[in-house]
Order: C-alpha cells, then structure tokens, then sequence
C-alpha cells in the first residue's frame, strides 16, 4: 500500500511539471505534422505518417524517461522531503520501487495518448484502423521502462545533470550494441575486455525496435514480442534491485 501512494504521489507530481507537459503538447503538434510530411511525399501517406509518428513518440518518450528518472531524487533531497519521508515507517526499497512505478505509469498515460492520437489520425486521413501500431509502442512502452530504470539507477548515487548525462550514454550504446560487438577483434586485450563488458552490462534497446516491420506491414511473429518484453523485464528487475541496493546504504545528510 505504501508503494502504491508513493506511486500515485510521483504519478501526480509527473502532470506539474511543465517539461512534461511541455513534451507531450510538442509529440502531439510533431504528429500532427507528419500529414504534412505525408503531402510532400512520394509514397503512400499512410507509411509516412505512421513511421513520422512513431519515431516523434519514441523521442519523445524517450526524453521524458531521461528527465523523469533522472529526477526523481533530485527535488526531494534539494527541499529534504526524502528526510521526512523516511522518518515515518517507510522502508527505503518501497520508497524506490514506489518512484519507479509512479514514472512508468506517468510514461505509459503520455504514451497511450500519442499512440491513442496517431491511430486516430491515420482513421481521420484514410479511413482505416491501423492496429497493427500498437505492437510497434509496446516495445517503445518496454524500451521507455529499461530507460526510467537505467535513469533512476544513476539518481540513487548521482545529481540529475550527471544522471542524464550517464543514461543518455547508455541509451547511445544500447543502439549500438551490434558495432560494438565488432570491436571484440580489436588487437588490445584491454579493448576486448572493455568491449565485452559493455555488450553484456549495456541493455540492447534493438530489441524492442519493430518500427521498420510494423509501418511496411512486414509480419511480427509473436515470439519476437514475447522475446522482447521478457528481456525488458528481467533488465528492469536487474536495474531496480541495484537501485534499491544503492539507495539503501547513500547518506542523506
């Protein structure tokens, strides 16, 4: 119970912060804009809009995930809310747990309303119900929780500016995993190591991108989504539990 009002209070908090706010009004103007886009193209409009909106969701998202996290200890140990929270009968794991599950749900209502906005302006353009988007921002909704966790990692220890600093490297990495993977040639026995532990430490986000199949009607075999979601999870858990385990022994004073 505890967790859960934690959550509600940081779910709250997540709809006062005019850079979400901010975020969310932007995505839905950039959306709307793809039927430009769509006017200036030689291809079927239907594709342009789609494959426009679902990267303005994802970067989106994605920004939001960064801040959000990365924020998340920022306020409350500027202003000692942290203190006070403590000091009643609140375990410092649900304290973590409970900030992580309020940003993932702030993440996941701005999302369904972009996704929610698109498929309803690809109805209003062409007259047809592109379903087929929804499985594209599941794995966005997957790709934007590895994010929050990997951010809210690095708050635990960090300042925000750092935060978002360090997560934005791992996001660069986590799309380059495959070139990274190339290096493990390279004649340096230091180089080999480092790149490695990179490949196994830093998330593939690749993974959850099926934007490409989904906009060329390429099928996604459902294990591919399973696969996905599965790996995402057992990430978050990794990620969350490191959390908890950093923030249990940080001073506060």
């Amino acid at each position: 119970m505890k967790i859960y009002v934690i959550a509600a209070n940081t779910f709250r908090e997540a709809f006062k912060d005019r850079l979400i706010l901010g975020l969310l009004a932007a995505g839905i103007l950039l959306i709307l804009s793809s039927v430009v886009m769509a006017e200036l193209a030689y291809v079927q409009r239907v594709k342009v809009i789609s494959d426009v909106g679902l990267a303005v969701i994802t970067l989106t998202g994605l920004i939001m995930a960064i801040f959000s996290g990365s924020n998340l200890f920022a306020r409350e140990l500027e202003q000692k809310r942290v203190c006070s929270i403590l000091s009643k009968p609140v375990p410092r794991y649900q304290l973590v747990v409970g900030k992580y599950a309020g940003t993932v749900f702030s993440l996941t209502f701005n999302l369904v309303i972009m996704a929610l906005f698109l498929i309803g302006l690809l109805y209003a353009d062409s007259r047809t119900w592109e379903f087929d988007l929804l499985k594209a921002v599941a794995l966005i909704e997957a790709e934007l929780m590895v994010v929050a966790a990997v951010a809210l990692l690095f708050s635990t220890f960090t300042t925000s500016i750092l935060s978002v600093f360090y997560t934005l490297l791992i996001l660069i990495a986590g799309h380059m995993i495959e070139d990274i993977k190339a290096y493990w040639q390279i004649k340096s026995l230091v180089g080999r190591i480092f790149t490695k532990l990179v490949y196994y430490v830093v998330p593939n986000l690749d993974n959850f991108n099926v934007k490409p199949e989904v906009v060329h009607n390429v099928p996604v075999p459902p294990a591919v989504l399973a696969h996905a979601c599965l790996y995402g999870a057992l990430y978050i858990v990794v990620i969350v539990a490191a959390a908890v385990w950093l923030f249990q022994y940080r001073d506060l004073d």
